[in-house]
């Protein structure tokens, strides 16, 4: 049996395939890379070509707690989160509701505090930790008024090379 067709008219070859798939491809980066000039498309966004060509934006979350001392002191709580309360801590970071960092507060808030002299200071400087930390044991017990949850986002913004720091969330639970 013979193809009588004409070679126009048969289906595209393997070869035609081979050169025609690669200039879809620039070019779908191409319209990329100008969306992402002219349009302030995140490059990483769309076709995602753009995350060759550039870092990806740098972004920090962090969950900064306060305690609340009853006579209204603040105090930034610098001891590591409660081992239990880690995951809920870690997930915070991946999405800070209001009703989860109420609900973090809440159950640092029900646990008992003890307030520890500085390690180093001779000037009587205290601060506070759960009851369950290993310095502990030299502390007084105290009553806090409230704690008080910061959830921010540092991000550094390349052109000013500055630190920009955003306030995401800031909720505060009295007792």
């Amino acid at each position: 049996m013979t193809d009588d067709a004409p070679r126009a008219e048969r289906t595209p070859s393997l070869s035609a395939l081979v050169w025609i798939l690669p200039v879809v491809i620039c070019v779908n980066a191409g319209v990329q890379r100008i969306l992402a000039e002219t349009q302030d498309l995140n490059p990483w966004k769309g076709g995602g070509f753009g995350m060759f060509a550039e870092p990806p934006p740098y972004r920090v979350l962090a969950l900064r707690p306060w305690i609340v001392r009853a006579d209204g002191k603040r105090e930034l709580y610098f001891t590591p989160i409660p081992t239990d309360l880690a995951r809920r801590g870690r997930e915070l970071g991946v999405h800070p509701t209001r009703g989860r960092i109420v609900a973090f507060a809440r159950d640092l808030l029900t646990r008992d505090w003890v307030i520890v002299p500085v390690p180093g200071r001779t000037d009587g400087a205290t601060y506070p930790v759960l009851a369950t930390h290993p310095d502990a044991g030299s502390g007084r017990p105290i009553q806090l008024g409230g704690i008080l949850i910061e959830m921010n986002e540092y991000e550094y913004d390349p052109e000013t090379r500055a630190l920009v720091i955003d306030s995401l969330v800031r909720e505060e639970v009295g007792r």
